[in-house]
């Protein structure tokens, strides 16, 4: 039977085997190919990917200097907390208190000190509190007191100190709570309570008119005042006059 195909003569005497060297050189070139199309869509890939856009803090970007008459719209503006700070610290910073002496008829006499905005009864308070020889409805409580001022509480029918010295912050004519003084160049009072008549008697601390009057009647029944703890014995002096008397007394 007859073959459909068949090679013809020229064909069947030639040799079809594939050499090893041409197989190499076609894997080669595949690799190259390969390796060119790689880098080619590597390099697409990356130049479609959008690039990240650097955040820059408005606080961190200093203005430029544009000089005289440049053009301050464009301005970046400047934060103004290390002012608004500055501010708040001077705002915390404490007041400064007030400094008044007390004395007469409080617990501890003496220097006190208090906030701004103090009143007379805020002092007292401060020296411990009036004695119970205190006469309180002599004194303005209410009223608000200054920085150096001089309070003083008197007892019974005793009359404000005259102070020597700067005069203190007054509260007034007639408020036995706060006493004026002479001026800085005064010198200390001196009177002996043996010879001095009313008149002189009355610019002793704590003696008024009354007072006074009852000195020169003790003097007219006992005699010459033979020391200064006497006193005493004249009714409206106490120890804590006796004591504010002590350095005006002469013998």
């Amino acid at each position: 039977m007859p073959r459909l195909l068949e090679l013809p003569v020229a064909l069947r005497a030639a040799d079809l085997g594939v050499r090893p060297a041409a197989v190499v050189g076609m894997v080669l070139v595949l690799l190259l190919v390969a390796a060119v199309v790689g880098v080619r869509v590597w390099w697409a890939q990356r130049a479609a990917a959008p690039e990240p856009v650097p955040v820059v803090a408005t606080s961190q970007v200093e203005p430029a200097d544009r000089g005289e008459g440049g053009d301050q719209g464009d301005s970046v503006p400047v934060t103004e907390e290390p002012a608004a700070a500055s501010a708040t610290g001077a705002a915390s910073a404490p007041p400064v208190p007030l400094v008044l002496h007390v004395a007469g008829e409080v617990a501890r006499p003496g220097l006190v000190r208090l906030p701004p905005g103090s009143r007379v009864e805020d002092a007292l308070a401060a020296a411990g509190g009036a004695t119970g020889r205190a006469d309180t409805g002599r004194i303005n409580l209410a009223r608000e007191v200054t920085d150096g001022e001089f309070v003083w509480v008197p007892g019974a029918e005793e009359e404000p100190p005259a102070l020597v010295g700067p005069a203190g912050g007054g509260s007034g004519a007639g408020d036995p709570g706060s006493a004026g003084g002479a001026g800085g160049d005064a010198q200390p009072l001196q009177v002996d309570p043996n010879t001095a008549d009313r008149a002189a008697l009355e610019e002793l601390p704590g003696v008024g008119p009354v007072t006074a009057e009852r000195i020169v009647a003790w003097r007219e029944e006992h005699g010459r005042f033979s020391s200064a703890e006497e006193l005493l014995e004249v009714s409206g002096i106490g120890e804590r006059t006796l004591e504010q008397l002590r350095p005006h007394l002469t013998w």
